[in-house]
């Protein structure tokens, strides 16, 4: 079920990182703040506060921002510190070092399940290949473990890898 290609890149991801910079100046910071511009706003918050509670997976607009902002910091690591570039195309976040277009996901609390049902059933487009991060925080420094990797198979997100 996994090619070549898409073995190396899990052979070369991160098994667990930490980011602990997060100062109005620093990089990590900065990138996330740009891209948050376009996503969130004023009417971005009140369309999200219009949405059924199902939706929301009972997460306040505060908790929404900074799972985003977690999320940026793990597209920025990899891009920083591991040869991935940013994705151009729309709704994908970046690409490995060998090519493959990879949508980051990043969780907490063991709601690993939820950010993939989130991807099935509340987005339009469809991700190949989907790596997911369980993120912790201690003592304010961020931690990102390798959780798993999806691949989408017969109209649905199967795990074809889980990191022990």
């Amino acid at each position: 079920m996994i090619t070549e290609q898409e073995q190396e890149l899990i052979n070369e991801l991160p098994i667990r990182f930490k980011i602990e910079h997060f100062g109005k100046d620093d990089p990590f910071t900065q990138y996330a703040l740009e891209k948050a511009k376009f996503f969130y706003n004023a009417q971005s918050e009140a369309h999200y506060q219009n949405r059924t509670n199902a939706h929301r997976k009972n997460r306040s607009w505060p908790e929404v921002v900074k799972d985003t902002y977690t999320g940026f910091y793990l597209e920025q690591h990899l891009v920083r510190y591991h040869n991935y570039v940013y994705n151009n195309k729309k709704w994908t976040d970046v690409k490995s070092p060998n090519g493959i277009e990879v949508e980051l996901k990043s969780f907490s609390n063991g709601k690993e399940k939820n950010a993939i049902d989130n991807l099935r059933d509340n987005r339009s487009t469809k991700y190949n290949f989907v790596v997911t991060y369980k993120k912790t925080w201690e003592n304010n420094v961020l931690y990102y473990t390798f959780a798993s990797v999806y691949k989408y198979i017969d109209d649905d997100y199967k795990k074809v890898y889980a990191a022990n």
